[in-house]
């Protein structure tokens, strides 16, 4: 039965999730500080894009000091983080969280899409729409009350936080058949 009064409601605190991850690039691999990072179907960084199997996962934050196997890795610290000739032989360590990244202006986020998901354009854009295949960038927070660079509000959007990545509805086929579901995401804990 929906509640007729307010209720106290129980929260999982011995769970936390770490905010900061040190992350595998592939190989000769450029992500610069500040960027939305995805991790391929391989399990490897890279900056993000439309390309539908790589899964946003947060923001460069900075290098992880790792030996370099074949040699060639070079970090610019400040700036960005450039990866050796191997997959995984240097570490980027990206930022989980609420983070303000450029609003598209094709196809912009609006006060609308709140708790909705938002699409990746670039390694620094949201989009309200999908384009193509592109994958869910994660959860629109808010939007800020000045312009980004594209002249649009700035979205503050939840990267990595492990909400809002279910599939999506199938589309209908041409044939009249139904799409196919997405897949659900996974239950979260029971309360106690």
């Amino acid at each position: 039965m929906a509640l007729s009064t307010g209720r106290v409601t129980s929260r999982m605190d011995n769970q936390v999730l770490p905010n900061q991850v040190a992350v595998p690039m592939k190989a000769n691999t450029t992500i610069y500080l500040g960027s939305v990072v995805a991790i391929t179907s391989a399990g490897y960084a890279v900056p993000a894009d439309t390309t539908s199997t790589n899964l946003p996962v947060g923001i460069a934050a900075r290098n992880q000091p790792k030996t370099s196997t074949s040699g060639t890795g070079a970090n610019v610290p400040g700036v960005k983080v450039v990866s050796g000739s191997v997959d995984g032989d240097t570490l980027i360590v990206v930022e989980r969280g609420v983070h303000l990244l450029n609003n598209d202006t094709g196809s912009p986020v609006v006060q609308g899409d709140l708790f909705k998901n938002c699409y990746v354009i670039d390694d620094q854009t949201v989009s309200h729409t999908q384009s193509g295949s592109a994958p869910v960038c994660g959860i629109v927070y808010g939007l800020a009350s000045y312009l980004d660079t594209n002249g649009q509000p700035g979205v503050w959007v939840g990267i990595g936080l492990g909400v809002g990545t279910t599939g999506a509805q199938g589309s209908q086929g041409a044939t009249g058949a139904q799409g196919a579901t997405g897949a659900q995401g996974a239950q979260g804990p029971q309360g106690a």
